[in-house]
């Protein structure tokens, strides 16, 4: 006899988002891109790919502004920008608002590798902010290509950053086509509201 199984994904919603006047005065301005990493700072999350990537960024797209928003508690991106500066990024370190930054950046940049399901991808598309993230795990899963976001080769800051400038110059409403696709596709995926469907389904065939 053959076992049946289904999968289901886990829920993921937007926690609720705290206004702050202040940073958005401090932090951002009309004049220029922001580009977010959101995530704690550890070995897999690739953080020094995203530097890389950010410096060929900068050299060719000058109105920039660069968020780095997580927890460093092994130091990691502290010793990695301690031996370079750049002017055009921030290190916010650890937020207990970080749909804040999501929701005031113009693109998510997640090098991370071997993520399983990249939570901060899924908000990052539920957000309607367009997303460029590694060709590992299970990321392929929630991005195809071109189409709901942008995968590129992992560990590579050089295709990392031609596909970040590409999007940030991006025609608006080819972009805003990609991003209405993204919010659908998670939105029908990973909602509270099909998963609680998904489990009525099993539990109704008992």
């Amino acid at each position: 006899m053959k076992r049946k199984s289904v999968k289901i994904y886990n829920p993921i919603s937007l926690g609720k988002i705290k206004k702050d006047s202040n940073l958005k005065k401090k932090y951002f301005s009309n004049k220029n891109k922001n580009i977010l990493f959101l995530g704690n700072i550890i070995k897999r999350k690739k953080i020094d790919i995203f530097l890389k990537a950010i410096d060929l960024i900068t050299k060719n797209y000058s109105s920039v502004k660069c968020f780095i928003v997580g927890l460093d508690k092994k130091s990691i991106l502290k010793n990695l920008i301690k031996k370079k500066r750049n002017s055009n990024l921030v290190n916010v370190g650890f937020s207990d608002n970080p749909f804040f930054w999501l929701r005031n950046c113009d693109l998510i940049l997640s090098p991370a590798v071997d993520e399983a399901l990249g939570r901060n991808i899924v908000e990052s598309m539920l957000s309607k902010i367009p997303v460029i993230a590694s060709n590992s795990g299970g990321n392929s899963e929630i991005i195809k290509n071109g189409s709901t976001g942008w995968l590129f080769e992992k560990d590579n800051y050089i295709d990392l950053a031609k596909k970040s400038i590409y999007v940030l110059r991006m025609n608006k409403s080819k972009l805003n086509k990609i991003l209405l696709d993204a919010h659908t596709f998670v939105s029908n995926k990973y909602s509270v509201k099909r998963h609680v469907e998904n489990i009525e389904k099993i539990y109704f065939k008992l």
